[in-house]
């Protein structure tokens, strides 16, 4: 209804699917569908996992995830939206002061939970960041530089986006895993699975003194 009312958008366009709307191929935009199915994922596991290790009295890994949770669930609505390139400049906010903004909380969560994040797969999480900070760079050159390139112009910009959430999303479901997956319950090894037999000590035989 606030879409309706603020940018005059029929309801029927924000009803009915978009290919069907546009006639498009069923494929359209599919390599940034997956990745907005993986930033819900993300968001998903971290809100559960949050709510695991609260139950659980971990609390520095429960603000851990549930803030995890609120930046992915940002980048999937941002990313769905198009909020910084379109609805955000409509609203008389600049693209650059959304990257600020964005910019300045990811800084405060990796010095907040900086503890965490180095003990549970560091190497991946920079990964994941540092593919995600290539495509904000590439994205910001793009128009006087890579449209050189024709089609390549899309990969170039786009495969470093997606790897990046690929991997952003694999680091959260690890880390969920690490906090939350019960410690394996181990049976005792028995004879006949190659243990070797336990050896009792010697009961001396009793004497009749009588």
């Amino acid at each position: 209804m606030g879409a309706h009312v603020a940018w005059q958008i029929p309801f029927g366009v924000m009803t009915r699917d978009v290919f069907a709307i546009a006639a498009l191929h069923p494929f359209t935009s599919i390599l940034s569908n997956l990745g907005i199915l993986l930033w819900m994922a993300t968001a998903s596991i971290c809100a559960f996992a949050a709510l695991c290790c609260w139950h659980r009295h971990k609390h520095r890994a429960a603000r851990f995830f549930g803030c995890s949770a609120l930046l992915s669930g940002y980048l999937l609505v941002d990313d769905f939206f198009m909020m910084h390139e379109h609805l955000l400049p409509d609203l008389g906010v600049p693209e650059k002061g959304v990257y600020a903004l964005l910019g300045g909380a990811v800084l405060i969560y990796l010095w907040h939970f900086r503890g965490i994040i180095v003990r549970h797969r560091p190497l991946a999480f920079a990964v994941a960041l540092g593919l995600l900070a290539t495509s904000v760079g590439l994205d910001s050159i793009s128009d006087p530089y890579l449209y050189r390139y024709g089609d390549w112009h899309f990969i170039m910009e786009n495969a470093p986006k997606w790897m990046g959430i690929a991997t952003w999303c694999s680091y959260y479901v690890a880390a969920a895993y690490d906090y939350v997956a019960p410690a394996p319950s181990i049976p005792p090894m028995t004879p006949a699975d190659g243990a070797p037999p336990v050896a009792f000590p010697h009961k001396p035989a009793e004497v009749d003194m009588a």
